[in-house]
């Protein structure tokens, strides 16, 4: 069985501009919502609503499955939807029977063919037929009422003293108490089902709603997988006694690179460096060159003794040139 939360929760991980088309096509107010969860939240509201009586609706008893077949039935489609598969086929099948190919946008009710539009209208005969029974209630505490009132006066009290009607009249009195003291409650209570019968299905924006969650083809959300990382709670809620956070941390790092290894990527800004300080070693190289053919070679001379070099020394100082 498909309720309510199961079918939100569905409806919820699709893309909301999806969702808001649906609430338009169905002429349902989004009522403020904009995220995913809360559109999906308004279509079932709306969806359930528009199913449901008031009193049906706080039941909260019906489930997906009964929508879809009791659309199904309303349209005269049911022996071509299974009733024992779970709500999300039965509305994709339903959707499909009534349409053909499942279409990708938001379905209205002017894409019906006519037949079907003319079975979304509302049998008002349970609704007269109850509001009938409230009105009888309500005439006859009336009724009963006045007959009381008659056999208070001096008439009613002379009556039993008839011998042909003085057997009668006790049983007429005793029903007649009875039945002034339950028209009323009864009269009371058929109005309220009356009245519940009047806000009853909505067919015009049921339909709509359901055909549209049948095209959007959404899926049960209960097989996600939940992954636990080392180190978490456990299933009563404690922590591990021997829980580390750094090393957990440390383990999930070292599984992860384990199971993916980056590719390696050329550090291409080392290599410009590289080539950059081999261009600029080449530079100094020249450099060096230019400059050693630009100064004169200095000849060293090696002298024997100290005198010849003052000698040397003096005659260098005199020399002009």
């Amino acid at each position: 069985m498909t309720t309510r939360s199961d079918l939100e929760a569905s409806l919820a991980v699709h893309d909301s501009q999806a969702l808001k088309l649906i609430l338009d096509a169905s002429g349902v107010d989004p009522r403020g919502a904009t995220t995913a969860s809360e559109l999906a939240a308004r279509i079932v509201d709306a969806m359930w609503w528009s199913y449901s009586t008031p009193l049906g609706y706080y039941a909260d008893r019906a489930s997906l499955e009964d929508i879809v077949w009791h659309v199904a039935r309303k349209l005269r489609v049911a022996d071509r939807v299974d009733k024992q598969a779970d709500g999300y086929e039965q509305s994709t099948q339903l959707t499909h029977a009534l349409l053909g190919d499942l279409p990708d946008e938001a379905i209205g009710v002017a894409q019906l063919d006519g037949d079907s539009q003319r079975r979304l209208g509302t049998s008002w005969l349970p609704t007269a037929l109850l509001g009938g029974s409230a009105g009888s209630s309500f005439v006859a505490r009336w009724g009963s009422g006045k007959v009381l009132d008659l056999m208070k006066t001096p008439l009613g009290r002379l009556l039993p003293l008839l011998p042909a009607v003085g057997p009668y009249v006790g049983a007429v009195k005793t029903a007649t108490s009875a039945m002034h003291m339950v028209a009323g409650p009864l009269g009371v209570g058929l109005s309220v089902l009356t009245f519940n019968q009047a806000l009853g299905a909505n067919y015009r924006r049921l339909v709509p709603l359901v055909l549209s969650v049948g095209a959007l083809r959404p899926r049960s959300v209960d097989d996600a997988q939940i992954i636990d990382f080392p180190g978490g709670t456990t299933d009563e809620g404690a922590e591990p006694d021997d829980a580390n956070p750094e090393e957990d941390l440390e383990a999930v790092v070292d599984s992860i690179l384990d199971d993916e290894q980056p590719a390696t990527v050329p550090d291409v800004e080392a290599q410009d460096d590289d080539d950059a300080d081999d261009d600029d070693a080449d530079e100094d190289v020249e450099a060096d060159d230019d400059l050693a053919d630009d100064v004169e070679p200095v000849e060293l001379h090696v002298v024997a003794d100290l005198e010849t070099a003052e000698v040397e020394l003096q005659a260098a100082d005199d020399d002009p040139n």
